[in-house]
């Protein structure tokens, strides 16, 4: 079949024209901002995945900037305008409500009408939580409570005793030592790609519970009971391992559960033949985005549909996987596809970017096949370079004037480091802990009034509304609640909250006040006005009045407000690897630490390693159009040779 007809048939069933190279529809919405028909520039690789059988397992794998979302979207209304079945539908899974959201505007474009009722777009979480551990997850773990709402509270793993002193009914039956935390049963999760039991401290620092029972302080104090009682058997690990299972048991038993214990809950229902061969009914095809940042239990639970009846379909890069510390790894995707015996489909046009900077991210990850860079460039030959800095501080002045010579203005670039130290030194103009007083930058964040400051204030006002709704969102959809699938009107919201605040004369009022008073102040304000918009858009059992607190942070009380200009955000952007996951940009500067000790961050293991350190460097080097610049500390000439093998070369800005 040619390509035409592949077109053909495509227009046939989405635009109701049989020609797809003479249809009316031109100048519609469907492709009025396009020069050319929305199929007609579709390559031939994407659309024979779009007409690929919904009956058959795939796995599309999708090269950064093919174009993937499009193709999804695509696929997906092609599929709901021939589907025909009422009581079932198809699945769309991502990873965030703002993706979900793309994903519905493409659908809407080629069918017109409100999406059937039988058919989910929207997260991960949102499926797993709405159609299984909420729906179900009662009748495995609250078989004693004798109440119509049997749904879990799902309580972050981040949650503090002293915002949530309920959580004392949870703690760890175990004798602590004092100097060491009380354990609390929503810090206590299950990994499944290793059966261990984890204990959560803070961000990147979990310990295995058996690690976490040897250690010196632990066994110091177990050793002075023993020896007081005279009892050598006591607080022996497996009684330690018990009391872990008893704490999360009545954890669960009482309705409440963590986010990673949902997807254990969902699990354990799916492994019920009647629930999963239900669910599979239900959803006969499930393709899910962004694939290869599905966790160890989230493609265990994607198998087990498979096996009771569900096709499955996977779209994504695993040269992007770099979500290990969330227990996601290419290797656990590859063993599913490779066992469940999936066919693979390949797109290899990049879009985005221009040869140059593609062939680098090729080299990288040593991939063979052909990737071709669509984007022109515009660089004269310099779309790909690097520079030796003496300092990183130094490497941001640098891209300044790269970016001026090529004429590319700062809001169309951004400089990006592995992580957040680094990013913090970079931004030499901010010294303010912004998230140690959320609300008060907030607001004056917003008052600023530019693009980059708003985005900050909303970032900054999502992530407390988080905390005190005691929920869990991501960054990229302002901490909009994973539960809650419409970001939209989420930041919406938050834009609401803010111009509220803006308008009180308690909230708004930070000259000549030190923090303690700022808080004494406004704090029942503030609670009152973030109240108001939960329950009109969350609803009223979502209220925070009797529940939120708003404390000076320790050690700031006699300190002055310090009041910020609109200068902070003229500057180039500088963030994380992880923050611009799936976003694109006109330039790229990739800052490496100065030397190896922070492993993922350093240059030459992105281009060594061969693993997610490389991984990290992919991502980055994947972002932009027209312009990649790596930031180096000073190299030898071994280390010149290494680094221009992947396609980069040494530019000096005169």
């Amino acid at each position: 079949m040619s390509k035409r007809e592949k077109e053909n048939i495509l227009s046939a069933t989405l635009c109701l024209a049989d020609d797809a190279h003479t249809c009316t529809f031109l100048n519609d919405s469907k492709c009025n901002k396009h020069d050319k028909c929305r199929i007609c520039e579709k390559t031939e690789k994407q659309i024979d995945y779009i007409l690929s059988p919904v009956s058959k397992c795939t796995y599309l794998s999708a090269c950064a900037g093919s174009g993937k979302t499009e193709v999804l979207g695509m696929k997906t209304a092609f599929e709901i305008c021939r589907w025909s079945q009422k009581s079932s539908g198809i699945a769309v899974l991502t990873f965030t409500n703002e993706a979900a959201n793309t994903i519905k505007e493409r659908v809407r474009l080629f069918y017109p009408r409100d999406i059937p009722t039988v058919h989910y777009i929207g997260t991960l979480a949102s499926f797993i939580h709405g159609y299984i551990a909420q729906k179900f997850g009662y009748a495995f773990f609250q078989r004693n409570r004798e109440i119509s709402d049997k749904s879990f509270s799902v309580i972050d793993k981040s949650t503090k005793i002293y915002d949530n002193t309920w959580l004392n009914n949870y703690t760890l039956n175990f004798p602590i030592p004092p100097r060491m935390s009380s354990i609390y049963a929503n810090q206590i999760s299950f990994q499944h790609s290793d059966n261990k039991w984890y204990i959560y401290f803070g961000e990147s620092n979990s310990i295995e519970i058996s690690e976490y029972y040897k250690q010196p302080t632990m066994q110091e104090n177990i050793n002075k009971i023993r020896k007081r009682k005279k009892k050598d058997y006591l607080f022996k690990y497996n009684f330690f391992k018990d009391k872990i299972l008893e704490c999360k048991k009545k954890f669960w038993s009482d309705g409440f559960a963590s986010f990673e214990d949902m997807n254990l809950i969902a699990k354990s229902c799916l492994k019920d033949g009647g629930i999963v061969k239900l669910l599979a009914k239900k959803f006969p095809l499930i393709m899910v985005d962004e694939c290869q940042d599905l966790s160890f239990i989230e493609l265990e639970m994607l198998g087990l549909l498979k096996n009771a009846g569900s096709s499955i379909h996977y779209i994504g890069d695993l040269n992007q996987a770099i979500y290990s510390f969330k227990d996601a790894k290419p290797q656990y995707l590859i063993k599913q596809i490779s066992e469940k015996g999936f066919e693979t489909m390949y797109l290899r046009d990049n879009f985005r970017s221009c040869q140059k900077i593609v062939n680098v991210a090729c080299a990288l990850q040593s991939i063979n096949r052909d990737i071709i860079g669509h984007a022109q460039d515009l660089c004269c030959g310099n779309a790909a370079v690097y520079y030796e800095y003496e300092n990183e501080e130094e490497a941001v002045d640098f891209f300044i004037e790269l970016l001026r010579r090529y004429q590319i203005a700062p809001q169309d670039a951004i400089a990006l480091t592995r992580n957040s130290s680094l990013k913090n030194k970079l931004n030499t103009g901010t010294t303010l802990d912004h998230k140690q007083h959320a609300i008060i930058y907030a607001v004056q964040l917003w008052k600023i009034d530019t693009q980059e400051s708003k985005k900050e204030a909303l970032l900054l006002i999502g992530l407390q509304i988080q905390k005190w709704l005691k929920s869990r969102g991501r960054k990229d959809n302002y901490f909009c609640p994973d539960t809650f699938d419409d970001v939209f009107k989420w930041r919406l919201m938050l834009r609401d909250v803010l111009n509220g605040f803006v308008a009180s004369d308690v909230v708004n009022a930070f000259n000549d006040k030190t923090y303690a008073d700022w808080y004494h102040s406004a704090k029942e304000e503030v609670i009152k006005i973030v109240d108001q918009y939960i329950q009109q858009v969350l609803g009223p059992d979502k209220s925070i009045y009797g529940s939120a607190t708003l404390r000076t942070p320790s050690g700031t009380s006699s300190i002055s407000i310090q009041v910020i200009s609109g200068d902070e955000f003229t500057k180039l952007r500088i963030d994380t690897i992880h923050s611009v996951k799936g976003c694109s940009y006109d330039a790229v500067l990739l800052v490496s630490s100065p030397d190896g000790r922070g492993k993922t961050g350093y240059w030459e293991n992105w281009i060594d390693d061969k693993d997610e350190t490389t991984r990290f460097g992919y991502v980055a080097s994947t972002r932009p159009k027209y312009l990649l610049a790596w930031a180096v500390p000073k190299l030898t000439n071994e280390q010149r040779i290494k680094i221009e093998t992947i396609g980069l070369q040494n530019c000096i800005v005169k």
